[in-house]
């Protein structure tokens, strides 16, 4: 399908710039689907419009007020779904759903978009065709897609990426102007953003690898026309490229010795002969992959229906024969699978990873990336941009030609030794010279802070991780040797070494360890009269809070590994520590911030559900607790859980940060989670579920709990 699609806020159809604007645009580009967005006249007009663009049918989002308009010619579209903000349509091809294409035009209030968001999310759950979303969603969704102004409305932000993480969409690259709309002001008071954009599925990428957009110049609105052209990725013939998977087979040396040995032309020169069998020996490797191998992908799928025919023939008669034929097609198909993941690890660029994730699919998606990323789609000949393949092709030669040529004088140059900065200064150093550089430094250190104290050796100062001629000594010297070199200062070594030395103790000063330090490296310190301070620690007591009136809801994540799998857990109990509900739920893969997000939605949710009244809720992730109290959420992988959990928290609950040891039921509720990988919810004492408290005091168990504070 080779097509292009242009999408215009055009902000008023009624006058004939516009018209004429529009119909340049059209007949320029030969478009075959053309949106326009806020025409301001009713749709019963838009027939003599369709007529004027040479178009075939036309449809409308809204009916009479319709703010989206869509023409087509040489296509057959059909309406799947349609709103005051979205409209999808249906490319039929050969009686069945080829492609969709949804145009949008959001609104401008934060809570409209979120409604047009969830209808595409659940939209993009049943769909598994290519699939392309184009329009005006008046929002960005980084700062720097906006130029001037007032800074973008984050909540706008977090809301976009988290729709196209959910609906698994990825923004098309495109070709002009960053930005597609202005407020048209002067220099000091001009706001840019781009608003209107393309958005596309895996799917899409990987059938249309030559889709691109082009923000076109700007005419008789403020926004820029999209020009969108679905090329269909005609490639020319693969080079010549060795596999590992062909190291595999048996007859893979075999192949390569007869073909050497059946060459016997001779050649005066030696190297044309060696050329000429090389030759030989690649034509015989091709056709030995096409007959061995052939379509790898193919392989694995012929093999998987033989062995659910064989498994099928064995469990109706499980005899010696079917069982050595069950057997002999699940071996072929074991090595299919090994072939088809070193073929994409090889297509990739990547080292395969013995205990790594054998999923053929993660290779499948670098491969497309690199493809998308490394496509050239338009390209400057003699000043003037041209989208031609064959010129750039033609022009990419070229440019291959002098890059050999710029690789040839390199390597002569270098062969021929250095011409020009013989004086350049390098940090690489002989053995010799590194032993020297080493004493050196040595000598410097014992000059500067005098000679060790007893016991310890001059090569234990310098070694000591602690010692402050790492991290001060060394720096300040190279700094004073590059500015007597290049700056042509210099430094007198009292001042030099005065430097040092107070660096040194105000470093030392205001430095805190975490731990005490080790007795040579504190020997070291003291000798040369710098001291250091030890964080102290103090026990604290805490224990279980229980609620005043009601109940309370204790909640955790655990993420094994993070990122891993993660669970989350959570028990709502009354005043006297009696557990009324507790759940424990599986999330799969994700990080410690998913896991924490997810069971505090789930806690709310339950309670919710029950109709239980919560007075307080206890977690023990400070950052989860912070971002509930000031109304910011932390990253937008968990902005639906923490939406829903902000609306239920806005009910009157509290959410309180507490002590992870006061915290020890709801933490072994998610870990069980995590081990059992299912979802379970307790009532009351009446489940297996609460055979996990086992050793766990439900009521108020004091716990003691460790803080950092200065002496």
């Amino acid at each position: 399908m080779n097509s292009s699609i242009i999408y215009w806020n055009i902000r008023g159809i009624s006058n004939a710039a516009s018209r004429w604007s529009l119909r340049r645009i059209v007949n320029e580009h030969n478009a075959d689907i053309v949106a326009i967005a806020e025409p301001m006249i009713p749709i019963s007009r838009a027939s003599v419009l369709c007529r004027s663009l040479r178009m075939q049918s036309f449809v409308g989002n809204h009916g009479e007020d319709s703010k989206l308009w869509i023409f087509w010619r040489n296509a057959n579209l059909q309406v799947l779904s349609s709103s005051d903000q979205q409209v999808t349509l249906s490319v039929i091809q050969e009686d069945q759903a080829h492609m969709l294409i949804t145009f949008v035009y959001a609104s401008c209030t934060v809570s409209s978009r979120r409604c047009l968001f969830d209808d595409l999310i659940a939209q993009s759950d049943n769909v598994s065709i290519p699939w392309i979303i184009g329009g005006d969603f008046n929002c960005i969704s980084t700062p720097s897609e906006k130029s001037g102004g007032l800074f973008g409305n984050l909540q706008s932000m977090v809301d976009f990426n988290a729709f196209m993480h959910a609906s698994s969409l990825v923004n098309a690259e495109f070709v002009g102007s960053p930005f597609t709309w202005v407020n048209n002001c002067t220099v000091q008071a001009s706001i840019k953003a781009r608003l209107d954009r393309f958005l596309m599925n895996s799917a899409f990428v990987n059938n249309y690898q030559g889709f691109n957009v082009n923000h076109l110049i700007k005419c008789t609105s403020d926004h820029s026309p999209l020009l969108a052209s679905i090329v269909t990725d005609t490639r020319p013939p693969a080079r010549f490229v060795f596999q590992a998977m062909w190291t595999y087979h048996d007859s893979f040396l075999d192949v390569i010795k007869l073909t050497w040995n059946e060459y016997t032309t001779w050649h005066p020169n030696p190297f044309t002969t060696f050329f000429m069998k090389l030759k030989a020996v690649k034509q015989a490797l091709r056709v030995w992959n096409k007959n061995t191998f052939g379509n790898v992908e193919n392989n694995v799928k012929r093999l998987e229906l033989e062995v659910a025919l064989h498994q099928d023939t064995f469990d109706c008669l499980p005899s010696q024969e079917n069982r050595a034929a069950l057997n002999k097609v699940s071996a072929n198909y074991k090595k299919a699978l090994i072939c088809l993941d070193t073929f994409w690890a090889q297509k990739a660029w990547m080292n395969w990873l013995e205990n790594g994730d054998r999923n053929s699919g993660f290779y499948h998606a670098v491969v497309q990336g690199q493809r998308r990323r490394s496509r050239i789609h338009r390209i400057q000949v003699d000043g003037e941009w041209t989208e031609n393949q064959d010129l750039i092709q033609q022009e990419g030669a070229r440019v291959n030609n002098v890059k050999r040529l710029m690789r040839f004088l390199e390597v002569y140059s270098l062969s021929s030794g250095p011409l020009i900065n013989a004086d350049k200064s390098s940090f690489m150093l002989s053995r010799k010279a590194t032993t020297v550089s080493i004493q050196r430094l040595r000598n410097i250190t014992e000059s500067l802070l005098g000679p060790p104290p007893a016991g310890i050796t001059l090569q234990a100062v310098v070694r000591d991780p602690y010692h402050p001629a790492h991290s001060l000594i060394s720096p300040q010297i190279w700094r004073c040797r590059c500015a007597a070199r290049f700056d042509h200062k210099n430094n007198r070594p009292a001042d030099i070494i005065h430097t040092i030395k107070f660096n040194v103790g105000f470093a030392h000063g205001k430095m805190v360890f975490k731990t005490e330090t080790a007795w040579s490296a504190s020997q070291v310190l003291l000798s040369y009269g710098f001291t250091y301070h030890t964080l102290a620690k103090q026990t604290k007591l805490v224990r279980w809070i229980p609620p005043v009136v009601d109940f309370c809801l204790n909640v955790d994540g655990a993420s094994k590994g993070n990122p891993g799998l993660c669970g989350g857990g959570g028990c709502i109990r009354d005043k006297h520590g009696n557990v009324l509900l507790a759940f424990s739920n599986y999330y799969g893969a994700g990080n410690s911030l998913i896991a924490e997000a997810r069971a505090l939605c789930d806690g709310l949710q339950l309670a919710h559900f029950v109709g239980v009244r919560l007075s307080a809720i206890y977690s023990d992730f400070s950052t989860l607790v912070q971002s509930m109290q000031q109304g910011k959420c932390p990253s937008w992988l968990i902005h639906r859980w923490w939406r829903s959990s902000r609306d239920l928290l806005d009910n009157g609950y509290s959410l309180v940060h507490v002590f992870r040891e006061t915290n020890q039921v709801a933490d072994r509720l998610a870990n069980h989670a995590i081990y059992t990988m299912s979802n379970e919810t307790a009532h009351k004492v009446h489940c297996s579920l609460l055979s996990i408290f086992d050793g766990l005091e439900l009521k108020r168990k004091p716990a003691y709990e460790f803080s950092s504070m200065h002496n």
